[in-house]
């Protein structure tokens, strides 16, 4: 298939920065990947603020803003920890693709994540003065980002990438500590 002068409109419902991870891609390829991921993108994409009231569970509604589970795409934020803790586990369906993930500077804990592996197509960022502990499996869909400018990170799960060779990137100037037995296959920009 030759996409060469074919016009494609995309739609974004906000701005993401695209960043393409992968060997042997040419630019033709490229316009029929952004069709796809503007229609994916404009399926909800919204912020979801985690409450934690009602459990240690991602899979209950009353733990987040908006009475609503974190659907795929969306950003992910973590601020003080309600009444049921700090360690919580992921049992949403494993895979799911976040575009990313923020403890805020009020995170006045420290979190620890476990459970299922989940996707990240974009930013781990620790606004928080504390260490945050994600031992959940990594898959990277587009290069990442470790931001540790307030606190550290501990990442006990694997980071892998599929095969799609995408990079990961340390900033912050806080610690970052990878544990786990990681196989994505691009470069760690530290």
């Amino acid at each position: 298939m030759n996409l060469a002068g074919d016009t494609v409109r995309i739609a974004l419902v906000k701005t993401t920065s695209l960043a393409w991870c992968g060997k042997g891609r040419t630019a033709r390829t490229l316009p029929l990947a952004l069709a796809l991921l503007g229609s994916a993108l404009n399926s909800r994409a919204a912020t979801t603020t985690w409450l934690g009231n009602a459990s240690i569970n991602w899979s209950t509604a009353a733990n987040w803003s908006g009475s609503s589970v974190p659907a795929a795409n969306d950003s992910l934020v973590f601020t003080n920890a309600g009444t049921a803790g700090a360690s919580l586990n992921n049992d949403i369906p494993a895979g799911r693709v976040f575009n990313g993930i923020t403890f805020s500077l009020n995170a006045l804990g420290a979190y620890v994540f476990s459970g299922n592996a989940f996707g990240l197509n974009g930013t781990i960022a620790n606004s928080s003065p504390n260490l945050q502990t994600i031992n959940n499996a990594i898959i990277l869909t587009n290069a990442g980002t470790l931001n540790a400018s307030a606190g550290s990170f501990m990442l006990g799960g694997t980071i892998s990438d599929n095969g799609s060779h995408c990079n990961l990137t340390l900033t912050g100037g806080k610690g970052v500590t990878l544990s786990g037995s990681n196989t994505f296959g691009g470069t760690l920009n530290l």
